[in-house]
């Protein structure tokens, strides 16, 4: 009957142990994905400054030529500036897409 007992007990054991395991490997889970979010918001509020410095810069830009009488070399450089900058506005806009579609992502995780 003894043998028993400690067949039962070390049975016993061995399963909370391999229960401490997995929710361990959940906490583990949890935290990241809490690490993750935060690392995410941080990304979009740097592009949200730096989507909005471009469209400052855009602005500026549109003002200038607005406001300003030219020629047409200096009227090149100007189209080639505001060029420029709506290509980068483009790429925070993307890449805040992106982001979006990465939190999409994270929120229909299947397990």
């Amino acid at each position: 009957m003894e043998m028993k007992l400690d067949c039962i007990i070390g049975c016993s054991s061995q399963k909370l142990e391999e229960i401490y395991s997995v929710k361990n490997k959940i906490d583990i889970i949890d935290f990241k994905i809490e690490e993750l979010k935060s690392y995410i918001k941080s990304v979009r509020e740097e592009l949200s400054k730096k989507r909005s410095e471009t469209d400052q810069k855009v602005n500026g830009l549109y003002h200038q030529i607005e406001n300003t009488k030219f020629n047409a070399s200096q009227g090149y450089k100007l189209a080639k500036h505001l060029q420029d900058a709506l290509k980068e506005r483009r790429e925070m806009k993307d890449l805040f897409a992106h982001t979006d579609h990465v939190i999409s992502r994270l929120k229909t995780i299947n397990p």
